[in-house]
């Protein structure tokens, strides 16, 4: 995403490595050692088609480059002053619409 990815579950970026590649992969998908995994698929084994993707898909994450972590804090602070920018503006617009008060209103009859 736009501020990078988040920690919900474990990093599978180096999975293909830690688990012997591709055919590591595909066979800890068809057959689950992983508690939570095999209770999460005992009802609801993967495929053989789908092992295969998600094997290709963890191949293809690993040996793409990690981005750095200090692209996502300038894009964070990138968006952070536009955001700011953008409410000093309305801020500012509702300041120009404020009801005038009732000296204002004389000082500017008498001015005339």
């Amino acid at each position: 995403g736009f501020l990078g990815g988040g920690s919900l579950g474990k990093d599978l970026t180096d999975a293909a490595k830690r688990l012997g590649g591709e055919a590591g992969l595909r066979a800890v998908l068809q057959n689950p050692a992983f508690l939570v995994m095999r209770e999460v698929y005992k009802d609801k084994p993967l495929t053989e088609e789908e092992a295969a993707a998600l094997a290709a898909f963890l191949v293809q994450v690993s040996q793409e480059a990690p981005r750095p972590a200090s692209l996502y804090l300038g894009r964070f602070l990138v968006a952070g002053l536009v955001l700011l920018g953008l409410l000093l503006l309305y801020q500012a617009i509702l300041w120009q619409l404020r009801p005038k008060s009732l000296a204002e209103r004389i000082r500017s009859q008498l001015r005339r």
